[in-house]
């Protein structure tokens, strides 16, 4: 026979919830503005790649095109910034998630920071295959 289970009323879930929340603010502000930090440094890198490849000649001679196009070390070297960018912050994204779900998950075991991010790595590929 079926048990039936009872939840809380949703006014305790919330308040359970906010307390969570207000206990682990610090470390959740931290893993965001590692993420933020990561990404910009990313951009910055993705930025700097496409200056030292020429592509930024696009923007001050649109006529320039060909002299690009024709130049496989400047299509290939923006091509792999690109692809090594978005690989950076896809990583840093799943990590943080994870990092986040463990903290709360886990608010009594106070880890450090650097650990949980550190032992949130081995999740990345599990994760990443099952958000597909």
């Amino acid at each position: 026979m079926l048990e039936k289970t009872i939840l809380p009323p949703i006014g305790d879930l919330f308040k359970e919830s906010w307390e969570e929340f207000k206990k682990n603010l610090l470390n959740l502000f931290l893993i965001f503005l590692i993420v933020v930090a990561v990404s910009f440094v990313v951009t910055i890198g993705l930025i700097m790649i496409y200056f030292l490849f020429g592509m930024s000649a696009l923007l001050f001679n649109p006529g320039n095109m060909k002299n690009l196009v024709s130049n496989p070390l400047t299509i290939i070297g923006f091509i792999l910034g690109i692809v090594i960018s978005v690989v950076a912050i896809v990583i840093v994204g799943l990590v943080s998630q994870i990092a986040t779900i463990r903290l709360v998950y886990n608010s009594e075991k106070k880890q450090p920071l650097k650990e949980l991010l550190k032992t949130s790595y081995p999740y990345v590929w599990p994760v990443f295959v099952v958000s597909l």
